[in-house]
C-alpha cells in the first residue's frame, strides 16, 4: 500500500522526519519497504499483513501511529438522520449471512467532471489513476478510511429498488472492465428491481455506472462476507482495490462515517443535494470482549509494563478498556475482527510498547534429573534393533484418502471408522487424519516393488488420531512394519516363513525392552502371541485367516492378557485390492502400540560416563567354515571374558566378512575389531600384545579357523 505522509499528517500531527516515521511503523510490525520522494512529498510504501485489513487505509495507519507516539488522532465523525427505508429507493438484504449492513444515499443534482488538483495529486501518490469527480471521491474515502464505496447513476437503476442477494445459480454479468463473466449461484450480488447491477464487494457492472452525463447517484457502503468476496474473486479471476479490502474484513461499524465523509466531498466538489442515509443493518456487531491479567504481560514479553500503560496502548488503539489491580475487560472495536484472546492483546501491547524496549536475556532453562522411560529413551534401541534387522525407517504424512477403510475391509463398528476430517485437504489423499499406520507403509511397499525391488523392509512409528468425540482428537502412538521377499537370486538360503521372521523381531523387541536377567520378578512381564493359525479368523479383516495373530501384554497377575497389535500375512483378497502383484510371495505385516509396550513396568535408568583412559584396538581376520555363523566370534570372546575373568575387553565388532578364491571353496573371512580398554589405568602394547594373542588362538580353537594372510 502507497501512503503520502502529507496525507497522514491530515490524522496525526507529524514532528518526525520520513525515515523516522518509517522506523516507528516498522518496529510496530507495519514494516514500510521504501520511502518515495523527500519531506513533505514522501510516499511510503508499506507491507500490511493479510490479518491487519484496517491498516489498509490512512486512518488506519494514522491510528497506529498515535498509539506509538501518544499524540491525538483527530478524527471527525459527521452525522446525519438515518433511515431504515426511503420512498425514493427501497433497500432489501436476502442474503444476510453474506451481508450484515447496507447503508446508502441518494445525492441530487451533481455535476460530473473533472477532479480538483489537490485529490488527483493524493490519488495519484497512492497510486490510482483519476476518472471523474464522483469515482474520485469514493477512491479517496476508500484510501482514507478503508471502506469500499460504490457510485450507481439514480437514472439507471430499474424499479427504484436495490436487493442484495445470491445469484441463485450461474449468471453471465459484465462488469465495469468490459468483460463478461458466468458468476456461480453462491455468489452475492447487488440488484436493481429485475437485474444485477454490481458484483457485490468486487467491482460494478455495465449499465449503472456513473457517466459524465449522470446527475443524480446512489452512493452504496456495505460491509460483505470476507470469504464470499474472497472465492468470487478468486472464481471470476477478478481483483479490486475493492475486494483486497472486504476480502480482509472491512469496518462494519464504518460504513456511515464513509458514506457521510463521500457525500460531503461530493456536495463540495460536485454541488447537488443529499437524502437522509438509508441504513439497513439486520445483524449488528456484537463486540467481543477479552480478560486480560498484567501478570501475563509480564510473564510473555519479560518486562514489567504498568497498568496505567497497558490502558494507555489499548485505549488509543480504540479499545474500551474496564477493570483495575492488574485485571481487565478488553472490549474489541468493530475494525479489529483479529483479535480473540489475550496473547492477541499482549501482542498489540508488545509492538506499540516496541520491541526494541524488551530486553534480550538468556532464556531460563530448569534441568530435571527425572526421565520418563518413554519415547526419548525407548525408540532409540528399537529402532537401532530395527535398523539391524534390515527394516529401514520411513516418516509419512499424519493423513489418509477416507476409501482406505474399505480397501482395508474395516468394518463399521471399528473406532479406525472414527476420522478426523480435513477442513481444507490438498489433495484427496489427505482427506482425513490416519487411524493406522499401515496403509501409508503398504504404499512406500508399493513404490519401492513397482522400481524393482525385491526385499523391501519398512518401518514407521508415529501417530494415529481417532475422533472420539472430544474437543481434540484421541492420539496413540503405534509401530508398524511391512516385509516382502523377492523370488531374486541371493548368496545364501533362507527359507524361514516371512510370519516367523516377524514373530521373531517381535521377540528382540521384547528382550530389548526388557530382559531376562533384568524383568521385573513382581511384575512379570510377558510379551506373548495368541495364535489362531488354521482354527478361527483372524479379528484384522485384511490378514490371512491361517497366519495371522494377536500379540498381547501378560503381567504375572494379570487373568487377561491386554492385546497390543497384530502380526499375520495380508490376506489375498486385500492384496488385489491394493494393487500387490506379488507373485508366489506374501507381504507380512505388524503393528503394536507403543503407548502400551512403553508403559508396562519401569525399567531402571542407567548412566554410563565416558571413558577417563584411551583404548587400544586390535584386528583381526578368521579364515573359518562357510556355514560358521557371524555370532560365534562374539560368543567365543564372551566365553573368553568370563572363564579367564578378563575385564579389559570392552567390545567387538565385525566389520568385513569376505567369500573367494583367496580364502578357499567353502571358506570364508571374518574379520573385527577387537577394543582392550580399562577403566583404572593406561594400557600399555606389550601388555595387549600378549593378551590379544591369547584370544585369538582361544577365537582360533572354537571356530576351527585359521589366521587369514
Amino acid at each position: 500500500m502507497l501512503l503520502p505522509i502529507e496525507w497522514l499528517s491530515d490524522f496525526i500531527e507529524i514532528t518526525e522526519t520520513p525515515d523516522r516515521v518509517a522506523a516507528m511503523l516498522t518496529m510496530a510490525g507495519l514494516e514500510v519497504e521504501a520511502v518515495y520522494g523527500e519531506g513533505h512529498d514522501s510516499v511510503f510504501e508499506v507491507n500490511i499483513t493479510p490479518n491487519r485489513g484496517d491498516c489498509l487505509s490512512v486512518l488506519g495507519l494514522a491510528r497506529d501511529l498515535s498509539a506509538i507516539t501518544g499524540r491525538t488522532l483527530k478524527l471527525k465523525d459527521s452525522y446525519d438522520s438515518i433511515t431504515q427505508t426511503s420512498e425514493e429507493i427501497s433497500v432489501e438484504i436476502t442474503d444476510t449471512d453474506l451481508c450484515r449492513r447496507y447503508s446508502g444515499k441518494i445525492i441530487r443534482g451533481v455535476k460530473v467532471t473533472k477532479s480538483p488538483d489537490w485529490l488527483i495529486k493524493r490519488l495519484e501518490a497512492a497510486g490510482v489513476r483519476a476518472i471523474n469527480n464522483v469515482v474520485d471521491i469514493t477512491n479517496y474515502v476508500l484510501f482514507e478510511l478503508g471502506q469500499p464505496l460504490h457510485a450507481f447513476d439514480l437514472y439507471k437503476l430499474r424499479g427504484n429498488a436495490i436487493r442484495v442477494k445470491r445469484a441463485g445459480g450461474a449468471l453471465k454479468v459484465r462488469a465495469l472492465d468490459g468483460v463478461d463473466r458466468v458468476v456461480s449461484g453462491d455468489s452475492l450480488l447487488i440488484w436493481d428491481g429485475d437485474r444485477p447491477v454490481a458484483i457485490a464487494g468486487v467491482m460494478g457492472c455495465e449499465g449503472s455506472e456513473v457517466t459524465n452525463e449522470t446527475t443524480d447517484i446512489f452512493l452504496e457502503s456495505a460491509w460483505f462476507l470476507p470469504e464470499s468476496v474472497r472465492k468470487t474473486s478468486k472464481t471470476l479471476g477478478l481483483r479490486s482495490e475493492s475486494s483486497f479490502r472486504f476480502e480482509r474484513a472491512t469496518d462494519i461499524g464504518g460504513t456511515l462515517r464513509a458514506l457521510n465523509k463521500a457525500a460531503e466531498l461530493i456536495l463540495e466538489l460536485c454541488g447537488g443535494s443529499a437524502s437522509q442515509s438509508i441504513d439497513v443493518y439486520p445483524l449488528r456487531y456484537e463486540p467481543v470482549n477479552v480478560a486480560l491479567k498484567s501478570k501475563n504481560v509480564k510473564r510473555l514479553l519479560g518486562v514489567n509494563i504498568s497498568d496505567d500503560t497497558i490502558r494507555g496502548i489499548l485505549e488509543r488503539l480504540g479499545f474500551i478498556v474496564s477493570g483495575n489491580n492488574g485485571v481487565f475487560s478488553v472490549s474489541v472495536p468493530s475494525h479489529r475482527t483479529d483479535i480473540e484472546l489475550e496473547a492477541d492483546l499482549i501482542e498489540e501491547i508488545a509492538r506499540i510498547h516496541g520491541y526494541n524496549n524488551i530486553p534480550s536475556v538468556m532464556p531460563r532453562a530448569v534441568v530435571s534429573a527425572k526421565v520418563n522411560k518413554h519415547k526419548e529413551i525407548l525408540l532409540r534401541p528399537l529402532g537401532n534393533l530395527l535398523r539391524q534387522a534390515g527394516f529401514t525407517e520411513t516418516i509419512n504424512y499424519s493423513f489418509m484418502p477416507l476409501d482406505t477403510l474399505d480397501t482395508f475391509l474395516i468394518p463399521d463398528w471399528d473406532e479406525r471408522r472414527k476420522v478426523v476430517e480435513v477442513l481444507n485437504p490438498l489433495s484427496k489423499e489427505q482427506s482425513v487424519l490416519r487411524t493406522f499406520l499401515l496403509p501409508a507403509l503398504i504404499e512406500n511397499l508399493k513404490l519401492n516393488f513397482n522400481f524393482r525391488q525385491n526385499d523391501i523392509h519398512l518401518y514407521e512409528a508415529g501417530t494415529v488420531f481417532i475422533n472420539d468425540g472430544n474437543m481434540l482428537p484421541k492420539e496413540s502412538f503405534k509401530l508398524s512394519m511391512v516385509s516382502y521377499v523377492g523370488s531374486a537370486k541371493k548368496l545364501w538360503s533362507d527359507d524361514t516363513p516371512i510370519f516367523y521372521k516377524l514373530k521373531g523381531i517381535v521377540d528382540a523387541i521384547k528382550e530389548s525392552l526388557w530382559p531376562a536377567d533384568e524383568r521385573d520378578t513382581e511384575e512379570g512381564i510377558l510379551l506373548s502371541y495368541e495364535l489362531d493359525i488354521g482354527l478361527t479368523l483372524s479379528e484384522q479383516p485384511f490378514l490371512s485367516a491361517t497366519n495371522s495373530g494377536r500379540v498381547v501384554i501378560k503381567r504375572k497377575n494379570d487373568a487377561i492378557p491386554i492385546p497390543i497389535g497384530y502380526i499375520g500375512l495380508l490376506s489375498t483378497e486385500v492384496m488385489h485390492k491394493l494393487g500387490l502383484k506379488m507373485r508366489n510371495s506374501a507381504v507380512g505385516v505388524v503393528e503394536l502400540s507403543l503407548d502400551e509396550i512403553f508403559n508396562v513396568g519401569q525399567l531402571p535408568l542407567r548412566y554410563k560416563p565416558f571413558p577417563k583412559y584411551p583404548s587400544i584396538v586390535r584386528d583381526v581376520a578368521i579364515v573359518v567354515n562357510s556355514w560358521t555363523k557371524q555370532e560365534k566370534i562374539d560368543e567365543s570372546i564372551e566365553a573368553y571374558k568370563n572363564t579367564h575373568n578378563i575385564d579389559l575387553i570392552e567390545s567387538v565388532e565385525i566389520f568385513d566378512v569376505y567369500t573367494g578364491k583367496s580364502v578357499g571353496e567353502g571358506k570364508k573371512s571374518i574379520a573385527c575389531h577387537i577394543v582392550y580398554r580399562s577403566a583404572e589405568r593406561t594400557l600399555v602394547d606389550t601388555e595387549i600384545d600378549d593378551l590379544h594373542g591369547r584370544v585369538v588362538r582361544f577365537l582360533l580353537e572354537e571356530t576351527e579357523g585359521t589366521l587369514r594372510s
